[in-house]
């Protein structure tokens, strides 16, 4: 059964593009693991009734996307999804940005400067400089230690 709307068409942003792919390639994952997980959705209750459903209002919803397409980019936007596809991937909670810059999750530096300052306290260096830990912590924590040592301050007050 073919629907006949008159859908309006609107140009397509890059980052639209993307999405419409996307959403291709997760269809396309719900159609391999229909395979793939036969089992698994054969022991669910109406598993497989509702995959089937998802995967038709899913490929319903996909025309009607494309629908919305300009007609002159429509054609190129349908063969290039045919060639989508899904990698999973599961982020750090630490993860470079540049070269040389790192994000990390701020519990788990706080606990890794926490463990870092408790070395301090048994350090008996006055120069905070001439250790490679006193160093680091210096470029991490945006302190002024008046020329004390890392030992004397008072972690608990930085981290908040």
């Amino acid at each position: 059964m073919k629907e006949n709307y008159d859908l309006p068409t609107f140009r397509v942003s890059e980052d639209q593009y993307k999405n419409i792919y996307g959403m291709f390639a997760g269809l396309g994952q719900f159609e391999i693991a229909e395979e793939r997980m036969a089992q698994r959705i054969k022991a669910i209750p109406n598993g497989k009734r509702d995959l089937h459903l998802l995967l038709s209002v899913g490929n319903k919803l996909m025309r009607h996307i494309i629908a919305t397409v300009p007609e002159e980019k429509r054609e190129a936007v349908k063969r290039q999804a045919k060639h989508t596809h899904f990698d999973i991937l599961i982020r750090p909670r630490m993860r470079m940005v540049e070269k040389n810059e790192i994000v990390v999750a701020a519990d788990d530096l706080h606990a890794a400067l926490y463990f870092a300052h408790e070395q301090c306290k048994m350090c008996f260096k006055e120069n905070c400089r001439a250790c490679k830990l006193g160093r680091s912590l210096d470029h991490l924590l945006a302190y002024d230690r008046e020329g004390k040592s890392w030992a004397g301050v008072d972690f608990s007050a930085l981290m908040d």
